[in-house]
């Protein structure tokens, strides 16, 4: 039972992300960002996510890993990794924030090796190993 219970206890102490989403934004010269659905218009990609309440989980410095496939299944960013334990991530970027165990609205920013290409790309979000969430957008 002790066993069971700590691992319902380790389960419900991770930080879960809700409404995930990307999309390719043009950047003009005076910073205001423009979305576009179209990836020769792209500069950078917009993924923005909600790191949902949860009262279990200690506030104070959290990181997420945020990992941005292109349609060919190559990681797009930094494109580094990160190990633990067995497995292994490749991760576009690492959002750092302080959680203080409310709703927290987070946004990144990804620009391109070179430039975007047309198709479908997928956005993973990583706490640790485990994915937390997963979505993806058609750049045309």
């Amino acid at each position: 039972q002790n066993t069971e219970l700590a691992t319902v206890v380790e389960n419900a102490s991770m930080l879960q992300s809700v409404g995930l989403n990307g999309f390719g934004v043009i950047v003009r010269s005076s910073g205001k960002l423009v979305p576009t659905e179209r990836a020769s218009r792209s500069d950078k990609i917009q993924v923005c996510y909600t790191v949902a309440k949860n009262t279990v989980v200690g506030a104070g410095d959290k990181e997420l890993y945020v990992q941005l496939l292109d349609p060919s299944n190559t990681v797009l960013g930094a494109n580094e990794q990160v190990q633990f334990g067995d497995n292994v991530i490749n991760y576009s970027i690492i959002s750092k924030f302080n959680y203080e165990n409310k709703n927290l609205n987070i946004c990144e920013f990804i620009a391109p090796n070179e430039s975007f290409a047309k198709g479908k790309y997928t956005v993973n979000v990583y706490n640790k190993k485990e994915l937390i969430s997963t979505s993806e957008f058609i750049l045309k």
